[in-house]
């Protein structure tokens, strides 16, 4: 009798075990959603039939997007292989970027179970808004048996389309959720080295100006009237005031409609603000754009700068840069250049503040569409904006005639070639072991300003130590910020 209560107690617990066994989980499915680790062989999605590749000219979250090129008479896919358990619903949703009219994009998905048999399929397209991210979602019932779902991304029409921020949520082993949530924070990787890069922009960029150098951008200071007439969502027209010269997209498309104004300004008469007060709209990003066609030095570092401040210092927002490129060529046909968005700048008080933003001018660059934007959501200011070749960046160069030096050798050799000489200016140069200075010595500037230290400064053998080279005015005004590299000493090998 005991035994048979023992049997029937076993039986009763192994019944009240929950159905969803401890080792499946509801979760996400889809690897590199985000597109941030795609390389170039899209891995790990596959594409055929036409062009998909990663992109960096425009991007939801992150730095990345997948950009998919549809040609006529052929299919555009994007696609990966999502192992799940069927039998519950799957969430599915992405968002989506053109700049073209009349684009459709979707996704198409099949079902298989364990021996590789088609279940069920499903196709779900939807029309796209011009100039904007779309936000793409659908749910549906898997089959039961189904161990396999193919997931298509497709680009419904011939053009451009951007994919980014994949999802796709189902029911899978927990080993297999567990793994893609692994792989995934490889790309959260990604994005806070970018934001690492970023720091390092901005404390590059801190003594960056234009000098002599051109500003690419007509009415900078935002002085100049203009108008600019935009439809209402009943189809009525309002026309309103705007820098001129410059564009902006309705409230109706983009959230936030940027304005002339004259009562805030950072130097003159007038600023230009922008605003959003709806939190559904933050990813629209208002703005206002400026385009202009020049002529740019490949590989040369260019400044981007401008005076901002924030209405209310409670508000989280913020401002950044975009600029997109193009080379147009002599017969006026245009090629797309992949652009740069800055990071964002956060203030927590109502003052002006000068930010700036320096990048690489990639080969052929010669158009421009240049945008100043908001984050999130608040009101904004931007006045006296600046576009052109940074002067300073390009003022020195650091160099020393080895990386690797030798005990027994007395001195080594550094200097800093100087692409602008001025009067009284001199480079300040120095070895520091961490934050400790070592050795340090002033030159006058030249076009080629030398110091020979001594070796024997490099106290601790197989040691990074860092050259630093600062090119500073007469008045102790910097002209090219700090530039390093680093050296070592170390014992000549014995010959063998």
């Amino acid at each position: 009798m005991k035994k048979l209560a023992l049997l029937l107690a076993i039986i009763m617990m192994i019944c009240c075990i929950p159905a969803m066994a401890a080792d499946n989980e509801y979760g996400e499915l889809v690897v590199n959603g985000d597109m941030e680790l795609c390389g170039t062989s899209m891995d790990p999605w596959t594409h055929y039939s036409s062009g998909c590749e990663k992109s960096t000219y425009v991007a939801r979250s992150g730095v990345a997007s997948v950009k998919s090129t549809k040609a006529a008479g052929k299919t555009a896919v994007l696609t990966q292989d999502l192992e799940f358990i069927g039998g519950d619903s799957v969430n599915m949703s992405a968002w989506v970027y053109t700049e073209e009219k009349g684009k459709t994009a979707g996704w198409k998905f099949y079902y298989f179970d364990k021996d590789n048999n088609k279940l069920h399929e499903e196709f779900n397209m939807f029309p796209l808004n011009q100039g904007e991210w779309t936000y793409l979602s659908a749910t549906a019932l898997s089959p039961k048996g189904a161990t396999k779902l193919q997931f298509q991304l497709r680009n419904g029409e011939n053009g451009t389309i951007y994919f980014d921020d994949v999802s796709v949520k189902g029911e899978a082993s927990l080993l297999r959720i567990e793994a893609v949530e692994n792989y995934n924070k490889k790309g959260i990787e990604v994005l806070r080295h970018s934001q690492e890069l970023y720091d390092a922009n901005i404390a590059k960029s801190a003594n960056a100006t234009l000098g002599d150098n051109p500003n690419f951008i007509g009415n900078p200071g935002f002085e100049e009237v203009g108008t600019i007439t935009y439809e209402n969502e009943d189809g009525t027209k309002t026309e309103m005031e705007i820098p001129k010269g410059w564009n902006a997209f309705s409230r109706s498309k983009w959230g936030g409609i940027p304005k002339y104004v004259s009562d805030v300004k950072h130097s003159g008469e007038s600023a230009v603000k922008i605003s959003n007060d709806d939190e559904a709209l933050v990813m629209n990003n208002p703005w206002v754009m400026y385009t202009v066609e020049t002529p740019t030095k490949a590989n040369s570092q260019y400044l981007i700068s401008a005076w901002v401040k924030k209405e209310d210092a409670h508000e989280n927002c913020g401002f950044f840069f975009k600029v997109e490129m193009a080379n147009v060529a002599e017969d006026g046909t245009s090629t797309g250049i992949p652009g740069v968005t800055s990071n964002q700048f956060y203030f927590e008080d109502t003052d002006w503040h000068e930010i700036k933003y320096v990048f690489t001018m990639p080969e052929g660059a010669n158009k421009f569409h240049f945008y100043v934007r908001l984050s999130g959501v608040g009101t904004i200011y931007y006045d006296d904006v600046a576009f052109g070749l940074a002067d300073s960046m390009d003022a020195m160069k650091l160099k020393s005639d080895r990386v690797f030096y030798y005990t027994e050798e007395p001195t080594g050799l550094a200097y800093a070639n100087i692409n602008d000489v001025r009067e009284g200016a001199y480079v300040q140069f120095e070895i520091k072991d961490g934050n400790s200075v070592v050795a340090s010595q002033q030159v006058p500037a030249s076009k080629k300003a030398v110091w020979n230290f001594n070796i024997s400064d490099l106290r601790k053998k197989q040691h990074e130590y860092t050259l630093c080279a600062t090119y500073y005015n007469a008045d102790g005004s910097v002209i090219a910020p700090t530039q390093t590299k680093g050296i070592y000493r170390y014992d000549r090998p014995t010959v063998i």
